[in-house]
């Protein structure tokens, strides 16, 4: 169980980058301020993978899988900007919590893990969190942000899959550094304006930081998987970042509409963490 403090570090990561992305995209275009952000963290993936030091043997054996990789990626920034633009970052938070339930089902049909009852409660607890911030008495509150947060919580399922099929039997920093790179440079391809957002220094500053978050978070969680973590485990359970962004988006970012649903959600995600940690 050594890889579950790495799990649990990086989602206090993931939480303080979904803060920062949130307060940076209120003011940017969604698409530029991705892309912007997939660059700087590239940066810092590359620093790490290069002090770590580069090894790209056995990459050959996976040439499909990298070609979907970048879009996979691309698609995820793209779609998970757009909800925040659209709204809030403890709202988008939440529903991302639903790829847990593509990451259990993929990695029992695609990795052959081993799917217990256990887990099965665990992912649906997380899962049931989502539908609590969509219920309400007279309809379902459902907008454009939370259709783009699906989409994006979906890709980014999937990808973590198509990742961990990979991971097991390459270098992980090494490999990581490809997974921001190579989106980055579809994402730039796509919206070359982007790089304006290199001219304003306050911006640098903030998703420096953001990107910081982020890069650390992704690269503890897939050590995670490389030190011992089932997918169906290590996934749903580094979805506690929901806990934390949503505590910290009400202090700071003043989002305190339907605080009874979200402390109900959160709690849901605690419980069904705590069912896949004792598996």
């Amino acid at each position: 169980m050594y890889w579950v403090p790495l799990v649990l570090v990086s989602a206090f990561c993931s939480a303080m980058a979904v803060l920062l992305q949130k307060s940076f995209v209120m003011k940017s275009d969604p698409i530029e301020s991705a892309t912007f952000f997939q660059i700087l963290a590239t940066v810092f993936i590359a620093a790490f993978a290069i002090i770590h030091g580069l090894d790209f043997s056995g990459l050959q054996n996976f040439v499909p899988n990298l070609v979907v990789m970048p879009f996979i990626y691309a698609g995820v920034n793209y779609f998970f900007f757009k909800a925040l633009k659209l709204s809030e970052a403890s709202e988008v938070t939440l529903i991302g919590s639903f790829r847990s339930l593509l990451v259990a089902v993929g990695s029992t049909l695609l990795l052959s893990e081993r799917l217990s009852t256990a887990m099965m409660i665990g992912t649906l607890l997380i899962i049931a969190s989502v539908f609590v911030v969509f219920f309400s008495p007279k309809s379902m509150k459902v907008n454009r942000g939370h259709i783009y947060a699906i989409i994006g919580s979906a890709l980014l399922g999937l990808g973590f899959i198509n990742d961990t099929f990979i991971l097991t039997r390459v270098d992980v920093a090494s490999y990581e550094m490809l997974a921001f790179l190579l989106p980055g440079i579809l994402m730039l391809l796509f919206k070359p304006s982007s790089l304006r957002l290199f001219a304003n220094r306050e911006r640098i500053l903030k998703m420096t930081v953001t990107s910081a978050f982020y890069s650390g978070a992704a690269l503890l969680l897939f050590y995670a998987y490389h030190f011992g973590g089932l997918a169906d485990q290590v996934y749903p359970i580094s979805q506690s970042y929901v806990i934390i962004t949503v505590i910290l988006a009400a202090i700071f970012l003043r989002e305190r509409d339907d605080l009874l649903k979200k402390a109900i959600a959160t709690l849901l995600v605690l419980a069904g963490i705590a069912f896949l940690i004792l598996t």
